[in-house]
């Protein structure tokens, strides 16, 4: 008797086990603003709100189903759906923008997509720094470590799976967390509210590659500040140099900072000599580095058009 009852009270409490593990399954959205959708009560599904990429929610079945899906304009008939739920109500979420997975993981530096986890077998084609993907098996090969991601292809609006380098991925949660308040600051109008949402990202114990991410995304905020009223013109030019750390050419914009409103109207090799008639009242921090922006006029040869626009001062070397 006591036997049969230690088998019932293990069965029961793998039975437990297994039931609260089946409780406990995720869908992670991949999309950019997952649209979530609500029952119409006809069969069909309309938009009801939108989350983040990297979103988890708790998969109510892992089976999907079909329903309608029902827009503004048009209902799409048959349409696959995972059951899901979010914030105490359910919803439904297609299959092609989520899959079933227990954490996100991001994308810490451009990655190249590989069909198999072999360097031989890469696509031309790559995955953005900062991408929201989820994170499948690892596999080593000729001593390089691959881990198969999952990702939403806006080109082919599903989800894919292909594999790229180990070391391009982070399963950090505050590293995932940091990005998609980054994702939510850019699509924000207000520059105070990106400003809020960029700072409680720099405030989370992020990778050095994802807090490269953040600062350049800070750096854009601070540069689109910049006004008319903040150039000065100089009495008389000043001489440069075009001098930096890595040799690469070097930017010239039409506007002061890395905003939108700036645009890059040509580059400088390294050693150009630049006549500076102009500087920013401003400083700002790019790579470390803190300077204002010049204003420069140069000449690469005979013959050829003068270069007019604005070079971070950090670029720069002044007699």
């Amino acid at each position: 008797m006591e036997k049969k009852m230690n088998k019932f009270f293990a069965a029961l409490g793998l039975s437990l086990i297994l039931g609260a593990f089946a409780m406990a399954q995720t869908v992670v959205a991949l999309r950019d603003n997952t649209p979530l959708r609500s029952d119409n009560g006809k069969g069909g599904v309309e938009w009801a709100l939108e989350i983040l990429a990297g979103q988890k929610l708790e998969l109510l079945d892992p089976t999907p189903v079909q329903m309608d899906l029902v827009t503004s304009s048009e209902t799409t008939p048959n349409v696959d759906f995972y059951k899901v739920r979010h914030q105490g109500k359910n919803y439904f979420i297609r299959t092609s923008e989520a899959t079933p997975a227990s954490q996100a993981a991001v994308i810490t530096q451009d990655a190249v997509l590989f069909t198999r986890p072999r360097l031989s077998d890469f696509r031309n084609a790559l995955l953005e720094a900062g991408s929201i993907v989820v994170a499948g098996n690892q596999v080593t090969h000729a001593g390089i470590d691959f881990t198969e991601v999952f990702f939403f292809d806006t080109a082919a609006w599903q989800i894919r799976s292909r594999y790229v380098v180990t070391d391009m991925v982070s399963k950090s949660n505050s590293d995932v967390e940091a990005v998609q308040l980054l994702q939510k600051a850019s699509t924000m109008k207000d520059k105070g509210i990106q400003q809020e949402l960029v700072h409680s990202a720099m405030n989370l114990n992020t990778s050095s590659e994802i807090e490269k991410l953040l600062q350049d995304f800070a750096q854009e905020l601070e540069g689109s500040t910049i006004t008319q009223e903040d150039i000065i013109a100089l009495e008389a030019p000043q001489v440069g140099v075009i001098s930096t750390g890595d040799g690469d050419n070097v930017n010239v914009r039409s506007f002061p900072g890395t905003g939108s409103e700036s645009q890059v109207v040509g580059q400088l090799p390294q050693e150009t000599m630049v006549e500076i008639i102009a500087t920013t009242a401003k400083n700002q921090t790019i790579d470390g580095i803190e300077a204002p922006w010049y204003q420069v006029k140069a000449t690469l040869s005979e013959g050829e058009t003068a270069v007019e626009g604005w070079i971070f001062g950090g670029y720069i070397k002044t007699e």
